[in-house]
């Protein structure tokens, strides 16, 4: 178990993360989501804001939410060796932890399938689509902090 001094260094580099990203994820890109990947959406949001809104399905996704997503990939430590099941679901009785962890930081509205593909265009995850969706996080991403993992 760590103390709090490793648990506000992780959440202090997933700030720093999402932080030099956000201002890239912006107006006009196109992502695919990870269960239909047929399936195009674009973000639109000003940079600014602690929030992106997703089109054509106008959700809105708080900053935060992409914030927890890689805090719990950290704090559980999910590399390539230790992948996360996504277990994505309307139904909060089939939803995974990294699921309701993300909608609980999107005011109960589910996102984890839009934050992924962001995250994974920006190499700071990767994911496999098979029977069981998994998610880790890069080699990049894990050893940007002098080979730990925060």
């Amino acid at each position: 178990m760590r103390n709090r001094c490793e648990s506000a260094i992780c959440d202090s580099h997933s700030e720093a993360t999402i932080d030099a990203i956000w201002h890239l994820i912006g107006d006009g890109q196109r992502y695919a989501t990870h269960d239909a990947p047929d399936t195009d959406f674009e973000i639109l949001h000003e940079t600014d804001r602690p929030f992106v809104r997703i089109v054509p399905h106008d959700i809105r996704i708080a900053r935060a939410a992409f914030v927890v997503a890689l805090q719990f990939l950290i704090e559980n430590g999910h590399d390539r060796l230790s992948p996360c099941e996504v277990e994505s679901d309307d139904d909060l009785r089939r939803t995974g932890l990294l699921c309701r962890a993300t909608r609980d930081a999107n005011g109960g509205v589910r996102c984890i399938d839009y934050i992924l593909p962001v995250l994974a265009r920006h190499r700071i995850v990767a994911t496999e689509v098979a029977a069981f969706r998994t998610v880790w996080l890069t080699h990049a991403f894990l050893y940007a902090r002098g080979g730990r993992l925060c």
